[in-house]
C-alpha cells in the first residue's frame, strides 16, 4: 500500500510540472488570440 502511494506521489511530481507548462502555453495562446477575454 505504501509503495503504491509513493509511486503515485512520484507520478504527480512528474505530471504536475508538465501540466503547468501546458496551461502556461495555452494561456499565452489565448492571450494572443483573444486579448479582449483576458
Amino acid at each position: 500500500m505504501k509503495k503504491q502511494l509513493q509511486g503515485n506521489v512520484l507520478e504527480i511530481k512528474v505530471v504536475v510540472p508538465i501540466f503547468d507548462k501546458i496551461l502556461i502555453q495555452m494561456r499565452k495562446h489565448f492571450k494572443t488570440c483573444s486579448p479582449s477575454k483576458y
